[in-house]
């Protein structure tokens, strides 16, 4: 095989891989644009720590954990007493979801539905508005709460 011949075969070679990836990438993304490099997640920061609700007796989540995991949110809570027996679990969220200075976070819990419109306010509380629906529960009616939390 002559060299002019080996380097055509190389640059096909080329060619096909380059299209592989080009497919897989495209496939792999579902048509969603990627957030800018430097500008995602620029308010992921504010949000992380440890939240304890100012006014525990409200009845809604007593404690919120919020963890930067590389380019996640981990939002963790507890009901009453913080007790193992009142962690309702983990919910994630891209940090892209942060650049408007609000998290919206879905809980799909035993016996409620919620969803939390979350953000830190300009005094440094965190701020939930909670929307609670009750599905299996016939007649009761869905509540809106609001609950502050300052870091502890």
């Amino acid at each position: 095989m002559n060299a002019g011949r080996i380097i055509s075969v190389i640059f096909g070679l080329l060619s096909v891989a380059a299209g592989f990836i080009a497919v897989f990438y495209f496939a792999s993304h579902d048509g969603k644009e990627e957030p800018q490099q430097g500008v995602a997640g620029r308010r992921a920061e504010e949000f992380v720590g440890r939240w304890v609700n100012d006014n525990p007796q409200t009845g809604g989540p007593e404690i919120v954990e919020i963890e930067r995991r590389l380019n996640r949110l981990s939002v963790a809570a507890w009901g009453e007493e913080a007790r193992e027996d009142n962690f309702w679990g983990e919910q994630f969220t891209h940090v892209s979801d942060s650049n408007d200075g609000l998290l919206e976070i879905k809980w799909d819990l035993e016996q409620m539905s919620i969803v939390q419109d979350i953000e830190v306010l300009e005094d440094g509380r965190l701020k939930i508005i909670q929307k609670t629906d009750f599905p299996d529960a016939v007649g009761k009616p869905a509540r809106d709460d609001t609950f502050f939390f300052k870091k502890g």
